[in-house]
């Protein structure tokens, strides 16, 4: 149940998600002379700080293939507990 409403959370947010974006883009391009105040660099820096806490980041791999046990080398074999 809460993975469908963390994936329901993510899909609602997208739409911000991709605003916050173009929020950013807009304030920090150089051409644009709001972006060199101070308030056009807090507004990008928002908006960059909404995109990254929003996004979709990968799980990294697990990687650990043998560990130690009472001073031996063990085989680790992952396995799915609960899903």
């Amino acid at each position: 149940m809460y993975y469908q409403l963390y994936e329901m959370n993510h899909a609602a947010l997208q739409p911000a998600r991709l605003y916050a974006d173009a929020v950013r883009l807009f304030y920090s391009n150089p051409l644009n002379p709001v972006s060199h105040t101070p308030w056009g660099r807090s507004i990008a820096a928002g908006a960059e700080l909404f995109e990254r806490t929003t996004r979709r980041y990968g799980k990294p791999q697990f990687g650990l293939a043998k560990t130690v046990v009472d001073w031996k080398s063990v085989a680790v074999t992952e396995k799915t507990i609960w899903s």
